[in-house]
């Protein structure tokens, strides 16, 4: 590394929105990144030497010298890779500090909105218990107001989801109307049944700002029937796929397997890749509809099966290397913190704010606030205390002393909803809990079903 004071090549703006997560700008562009990453590039200030950077983050983190000065050559070479972002050194002090944005409070970049808890199937796997007798959908003029508020205090992207959003009467009302407010990226989730032809049509339209999933768990109607419990088409899914795709709309598609369409995992695969879209694939989680108590055991893959899912997923990425849909890392706020409810917020058909998108708001007996009866801002505003405890808290790892022979640290593993209903079905005795939950989130395990 060369001698001098250092400081960036271009001007640089941080905005730290969260208590794990700031923006930098470059160039009017937006970058997400972690705590370390700000920290190291508000040390370059043009007033500090290389090793006295080193030396001052040293000093913060308590980690050998070694460790930290590799860390920072190589976040400075992805900065130089990634952004354009490189190092001048001068012989002189040259004051060049960050300009700062504040922010007062934590307000999420992704929103999750059901706009309806109806669904015209009833699949075996479904956390929220969806089906066509459900009534609730939110009114076209509340949903609006909803999106305003949103865009009001920054929310970047718009997931539009069930339910099966594609039921709501009003929905290519309200992807129109989320189109005036500009959000980077609109995402339809859908089990791709039955999409309105308008809707299908404002969608072609816009490919550079929707984003589209459609679950696939089957290419045979036989499976379909017995998964979704329903009778349905799986040619109408497949069509609306491919008219989709074929327009240049950027997808994403959904499969969950089990022990009856293990056996799939090739076909569904080759159909993804001719449509030229992104895979994403998951077993299913022991909540709502597939509680292990209630569940069909066959929608569990075996411990074989889980086994030979993960070799044969390894073979298809080698044929494939960029099928399989892969989380942006640059995009991360906190590789031990998963984002409930501070990045990602999920607001349900009643208008209740739900810790994360697998709540079915059964688990808690409250709410921190209902978004069609108060604006989103003001319900932030008011739990500033329990969204700063879950923005800090960090999730269950597997390598922790606390969880190595416990039966739920699969479970629990970087997800802190399945983690508090874990604690609650281990009666509070858990260690991690007892030495790693903060005291306000351990009072809100008390507030479980």
């Amino acid at each position: 590394m060369k001698r001098g004071y250092g400081y960036w090549n271009q001007e640089v703006k941080l905005c730290n929105y969260s208590f794990t997560r700031s923006i930098l700008y470059i160039n009017d562009k937006e970058f997400f990144i972690n705590n370390s990453g700000q920290d190291i590039i508000r040390s370059f200030n043009g007033e500090r030497t290389f090793n006295e950077v080193i030396k001052c983050l040293k000093q913060k983190y308590d980690e050998n010298e070694e460790k930290i000065t590799q860390y920072v050559i190589e976040y400075i070479d992805v900065l130089d890779r990634e952004y354009g972002l490189r190092l001048i050194f001068s012989e002189q002090k040259t004051k060049k500090q960050c300009v700062e944005i504040s922010t007062n409070g934590i307000y999420p970049k992704v929103a999750s909105i059901e706009i309806t808890e109806r669904c015209n199937v009833r699949c075996l796997h479904c956390y929220g218990e969806h089906c066509v007798e459900l009534t609730h959908d939110i009114p076209l003029e509340k949903m609006k107001k909803l999106l305003k508020d949103l865009k009001n205090i920054g929310t970047e992207v718009i997931e539009i989801t069930g339910g099966d959003c594609s039921v709501h009467k009003n929905l290519y009302e309200i992807l129109k109307y989320a189109l005036t407010l500009h959000f980077k990226k609109i995402n339809v989730l859908t089990n791709g049944l039955k999409i309105p032809e308008k809707v299908k049509e404002i969608i072609k339209q816009h490919g550079d700002i929707f984003y589209v999933q459609i679950d696939v768990h089957s290419l045979r109607n036989e499976y379909l029937e017995w998964f979704m419990q329903t009778k349905v088409n799986c040619q109408n899914i497949l069509e609306n796929i491919k008219e989709l795709a074929e327009a240049g709309v950027p997808m994403r598609i959904a499969t969950v397997f089990t022990e009856r369409n293990i056996n799939e995992v090739w076909d569904i695969a080759e159909f993804v890749n001719s449509c030229k879209v992104k895979w994403g694939i998951s077993p299913v989680e022991p909540m709502g509809r597939a509680d292990v108590k209630i569940a069909d055991k066959d929608i569990y893959l075996s411990e074989e099966s889980s086994l030979r899912l993960i070799e044969e997923m390894e073979k298809i990425n080698r044929k494939y290397p960029n099928l399989i849909f892969k989380r942006d890392e640059k995009t991360t706020s906190n590789e031990n913190n998963c984002g409930i409810l501070t990045d990602h917020v999920v607001i349900n058909a009643r208008g209740y704010v739900k810790l994360c998108t697998m709540d079915n708001m059964n688990y808690f007996r409250s709410s921190i606030g209902n978004a069609l009866e108060k604006n989103i801002k003001e319900i932030y505003d008011d739990n500033k205390v329990f969204t700063k405890a879950l923005a800090m808290q960090e999730t269950v790892q597997l390598d922790q002393e606390e969880c190595k022979d416990c039966e739920y640290k699969y479970s629990c593993a970087k997800c802190i909803l399945r983690t508090l209903i874990n604690i609650k079905k281990k009666n509070f005795t858990c260690e991690w809990y007892k030495k790693h939950l903060s005291n306000v989130l351990k009072k809100f395990c008390y507030q479980m079903v």
